[in-house]
């Protein structure tokens, strides 16, 4: 905006939300350019809130009801579709990383590959992958994400592969641990992966962290 001495980076932007709703490229163009916003990095929603039968009222954010959730890979292909149907001008602004990622299935990987050939030389990134977070991972379908679990090590090593940078979310600790007891299972995976460039989405902290 008018106020802006420079031009600002986003470089955390969910396209999509927990239910996997959007109001689309137009209205978030609009956005950035009033906060003087000029470019960034842009991914889906990798885990989709159910709305449960028991649920008397849609969810709107995973901490709204008691429902589960679950890793939605659709979240990418969404978010391709919306941008690839951008004017250049527009697309130029946006960074796209893929993020619909399961972190517990060995497969996740080569789902990556997969959409690298569907969309070449259109992603960027890889991310955001959710690992610990907050209530969110108590939520969802499946163990608890880890950082250096066996299936993202070999994302990490696609990643390294590709030289897309890794965009992951990992908490340091549990909502109730004053100690970094997660801190370990991060150290691990970048310890494996030295030419993998991370990014450490909040630098290891979130809402209750």
């Amino acid at each position: 905006g008018a106020g802006m001495l420079y031009p600002a980076w986003d470089s955390h932007l969910h396209y999509l939300d927990f239910t996997q709703r959007t109001d689309g490229i137009d209205e978030l163009v609009r956005k950035m350019d009033a906060a003087g916003v000029k470019e960034a990095v842009v991914f889906g929603m990798p885990i989709v809130k159910m709305w449960s039968a028991a649920d008397p009222v849609r969810p709107d954010y995973y901490l709204d009801t008691d429902a589960r959730a679950y890793y939605f890979s659709a979240t990418d292909f969404i978010l391709a579709e919306h941008l690839e149907k951008q004017p250049e001008a527009v697309r130029q602004r946006f960074h796209p990383f893929i993020s619909g990622i399961n972190p517990l299935d060995l497969n996740a990987a080569e789902y990556i590959e997969t959409l690298i050939r569907l969309y070449p030389g259109f992603w960027q990134g890889i991310g955001e992958l959710m690992s610990r977070h907050d209530d969110l991972t108590a939520f969802t379908y499946g163990d608890p994400p880890r950082a250096d679990h066996p299936a993202l090590m070999k994302v990490y090593r696609l990643a390294a592969k590709y030289q897309l940078p890794v965009l992951i979310h990992h908490n340091i600790s549990s909502a109730s641990k004053r100690e970094p007891i997660y801190a370990g299972e991060m150290e691990r995976a970048l310890k494996a992966n030295p030419r993998t460039r991370f990014i450490w989405a909040h630098v290891g902290i979130s809402r209750r962290i």
